[in-house]
C-alpha cells in the first residue's frame, strides 16, 4: 500500500492510510474502537480548540464525544457532509494539521515542556530559521573558530534537526528533538584506530591530545578559583568563573579561549600531515526522559558522525559498528569532546572542554541543568502516562 499520509501520529496506520485513499469501507463512524481512532482523538484534543474537546480522552472508543468533535472540525473546515464520521477529507484535513514539524505527539509536547527554554532550539526553530532565510552565527566570545569547524557544525545541526526526518531520509524518525543541554550538545573529536594503532604524532608533546590535556587542566585550576568566590552552579560562581575563561592570553600564560582554538588548529594541521580524517560524533536523546520513551542507548536514531578532512564537512551517517561503548573506544581514539549551546537567535556558543564552561560563557548557572538531568519521579510518571 502506497504511504499519503504525511504526520507521524497517523502515517502507516493501515486503516488510516485506507480512509486516506478514499476506502468507504474503513471510514470510522460510532461504536468503533481501536488504536486509529485515538490516534484521531489524540489529533483532535491537541489542537487546543475547546469545541473539539474530547472530556473523556483519548480513549480509543469513538462514542457521542468524539462524535461531536468530528463534527464541529468538519464545520470549521467547511467539509461536508459533517457528519459524525472520519472520511477522506476529514483525515486529510486533520493530518495536514500535523505535518512536520508537528507530526510526532511524543516530540511535540516535549518543547513547551522543556528547562532552559532559552538554549531549547527545537526542530520547529529549525523549520523557522530555513523559512526566514536566517543563518546560524557564532558568538564573538569564543574566538575565531576554524572555518572548517563552522561548517562542520552548522551543517550537523542542520541535518540532525532537519523537521522532515533525520539524515536517513524524508519521513524518517527524527534524529533529535532539539539542540538542548538535555539531547544533544557536543561532538567527540577523533580519529578512527587503525589496525596498527594510531599514529604517535597524535600523541606526541604538544600534539592533539596533548593541548587537549592541557586545557582540561586549565580548566580545573579556573573552576578552583572560582570556587573561593561561591559554590558552583550559584550565578556569582559562573560569573567569576565567565571571566576567568575570557582572560586574554598574557605572556607565556595561554588564556582558556586560545588553548581551545590551539586543539581544533592542531588537530586540523596534524589530521593533513597524516592524511588522516578528523572524525565528528555525535549522540543525541543523551537525557532519558527527553527522548521517545522506548529508546535504548545504542538506538542508531542516537548515533551519528561526519568527517572533516581538507574539504567541507561530509554528511552524517551513522557509525559503521554497533554504538556500544566498548566498540566506541575500540574504533576511535578521542581528544575532546567540545559543546554548543543554540539560542533562539541561531547563535551557536561553541566552547569547551565540558559544557560547564560554554554555559558560563552565556550566563547560564549549571545549576538549572543539573537539576533536570534526573527528573522526580512524577515528571517521569506523567511522560509515560501520555505514551
Amino acid at each position: 500500500m502506497a504511504l499519503q499520509l504525511e504526520s507521524a501520529r497517523f502515517r502507516g496506520d493501515p486503516v488510516l492510510e485506507k480512509i486516506r485513499a478514499a476506502d468507504t469501507t474503513a471510514y470510522l463512524k460510532y461504536g468503533q474502537s481501536g488504536g486509529h481512532i485515538k490516534a484521531v482523538q489524540f489529533a483532535l484534543i491537541d489542537l487546543g480548540n475547546p469545541a473539539y474537546a474530547i472530556p473523556s480522552g483519548a480513549t480509543g472508543f469513538f462514542g457521542t464525544e468524539t462524535s461531536n468533535a468530528v463534527v464541529k472540525f468538519k464545520q470549521a473546515e467547511g467539509l461536508t457532509p459533517a457528519d459524525p464520521v472520519v472520511g477522506v477529507g476529514t483525515i486529510t484535513k486533520l493530518d495536514g494539521k500535523w505535518t512536520l514539524p508537528n507530526a510526532d505527539r511524543d516530540e511535540w509536547l516535549s518543547w513547551p515542556t522543556r528547562p532552559i527554554p532559552e538554549f531549547n532550539f527545537t526542530r520547529k526553530n529549525e523549520m523557522d530559521r530555513l523559512s526566514s532565510g536566517q543563518t546560524f552565527t557564532f558568538n564573538p566570545v569564543c574566538g575565531t573558530i576554524p572555518t572548517e569547524f563552522k561548517g562542520a557544525i552548522t551543517g550537523a545541526l542542520a541535518e540532525l534537526l532537519d523537521y522532515q526526518g533525520s539524515p536517513d531520509g524524508k519521513y524518517s524518525p527524527s534524529a533529535s528533538w532539539g539542540a538542548s543541554p538535555f539531547d544533544f550538545y557536543h561532538f567527540h573529536l577523533a580519529i578512527d584506530i587503525p589496525a596498527t594503532g594510531p599514529d604517535p604524532s597524535w600523541l606526541a608533546p604538544g600534539g592533539v591530545a596533548d593541548r587537549a590535556g592541557k586545557l582540561k587542566q586549565r580548566a580545573a585550576t579556573l573552576q578552583a578559583k572560582a570556587d573561593l568566590v561561591a559554590p558552583q552552579g550559584l550565578p556569582a560562581w559562573t560569573t567569576a568563573y565567565r571571566n576567568l575563561l575570557l582572560a586574554p592570553t598574557t605572556g607565556t600564560t595561554r588564556g582558556m579561549v586560545d588553548l581551545f582554538l590551539d586543539v581544533l588548529k592542531e588537530a586540523l594541521a596534524n589530521s593533513v600531515a597524516e592524511g588522516q580524517p578528523l572524525r565528528l560524533v555525535w549522540h543525541t536523546f543523551e537525557i532519558p526522559v527527553w527522548r521517545p520513551i522506548s529508546m535504548y542507548d545504542e538506538d542508531l536514531r542516537r548515533h551519528w558522525r561526519n568527517t572533516l578532512f581538507l574539504a567541507p564537512s561530509t554528511p552524517l551517517s551513522p557509525p559503521p559498528f554497533t554504538p556500544t561503548p566498548s566498540n566506541h573506544a575500540l574504533h576511535y581514539l578521542e581528544f575532546l569532546e567540545p559543546t554548543f549551546l543554540v539560542d533562539q537567535n541561531s547563535v551557536i556558543t561553541f566552547f569547551g572542554p565540558n559544557l560547564i564552561e560554554t554555559a558560563a560563557l552565556v550566563d547560564l548557572d549549571m545549576k538549572r541543568v543539573w537539576d533536570n538531568l534526573h527528573p522526580d519521579p512524577v515528571k517521569l510518571a506523567r511522560r509515560l502516562a501520555r505514551a
